[in-house]
């Protein structure tokens, strides 16, 4: 749904897509989120089938977990959860009026004409992405 924008991983969303956009997102991240939980879930079940491993199974190669009671467990499940995020963000798109600095009118026709003749290259790369 997207077109390639800038090296930095920028991404352009044609307004007409956009409410399918952010639908799809949602929907990646809620995906996204579930899978975190059952790993969450599952970690020190995980952690424990490696107990063929015999006295090679260090607990402390697994940060989070701690032996209690001769089981092992998480002791801040969060910690885990916390090392996961799914986000998308929006930008404005830049424009060439956009550059306010004080200079000369030549200087600051010229570097507008550069940021716009940017902008057009970055949709032309976009485009012929798309065909």
């Amino acid at each position: 749904m997207t077109l390639p924008w800038s090296d930095d991983g920028f991404r352009v969303l044609p307004a007409a897509v956009y409410m399918d956009h952010t639908d799809t997102m949602r929907g990646h991240a809620a995906e996204f989120q579930a899978v975190v939980s059952r790993l969450v879930g599952r970690c020190e079940e995980l952690v424990r089938s490696q107990s063929r491993l015999g006295t090679l199974l260090k607990v402390e190669d697994y940060p989070g977990m701690r032996e209690e009671n001769g089981k092992l467990c998480f002791a801040f499940p969060n910690e885990l959860r916390d090392k996961f995020s799914f986000s998308t963000k929006v930008l404005p798109l830049p424009d060439a009026d956009g550059f306010r600095v004080s200079m000369g009118d030549q200087d600051r026709e010229r570097i507008k004409r550069q940021i716009a003749e940017s902008i057009q290259a970055s949709l032309r790369v976009g485009t012929r992405e798309l065909w």
